[in-house]
């Protein structure tokens, strides 16, 4: 039998493990160049309102362009034995399997569907939001300690139990 786990995320944590196993993977094939833009423009206000647009837009582009040298070098001592060309590790394929997911879920893909890279089955990622059924609103943030949880809720104030009482928003 294979162990399962569930982990609820917000949004915000859900675009953050997408992106770092878009960029776990894409570093293994040696696609560097989105990692060392971000990493560039880390800090950096690039909007033409700014007085000193140009000079921060040169200075962005040249340490762009000098993390992708040292990228390069690192890539020639870390896959040297095998040359330039990468075959994806199952670890590589998975992790873009989630990746795919995630995209999905969040509504990002052209497909609709993840694509099944690696060994491994497409993960399950549902949008949960349960709501109260009387008036539709809960606020998440205030949780009150029971079995099941209890919530406040928003419009009227009283407590739901997030049982069969509520339903998934539609």
């Amino acid at each position: 039998m294979t162990t399962k786990y569930t982990i609820e995320l917000t949004e915000k944590q859900l675009a953050i493990v997408q992106n770092a196993l878009e960029e776990w993977f894409r570093l293994r094939m040696r696609q560097d160049m989105d990692f060392c833009d971000d990493l560039a423009r880390m800090n950096t206000d690039l909007s033409m309102d700014n007085p000193n647009h140009e000079r921060i837009f040169d200075n962005y582009i040249s340490r762009r362009e000098h993390m992708r040298v040292v990228m390069k070098a690192f890539f020639c001592i870390a896959f040297e034995p095998n040359g330039h060309l990468i075959e994806k590790t199952e670890e590589m394929l998975v992790a873009e399997t989630i990746w795919d997911a995630i995209r999905c879920a969040r509504g990002q893909s052209r497909w609709g569907q993840p694509l099944v890279l690696g060994g491994e089955p497409c993960p399950k990622i549902e949008k949960q939001e349960k709501v109260c059924m009387f008036c539709g609103e809960v606020d998440y943030s205030t949780a009150y300690t029971s079995d099941p949880p209890q919530y406040k809720c928003e419009k009227y104030g009283c407590l739901v139990r997030m049982t069969d009482k509520c339903k998934e928003k539609g």
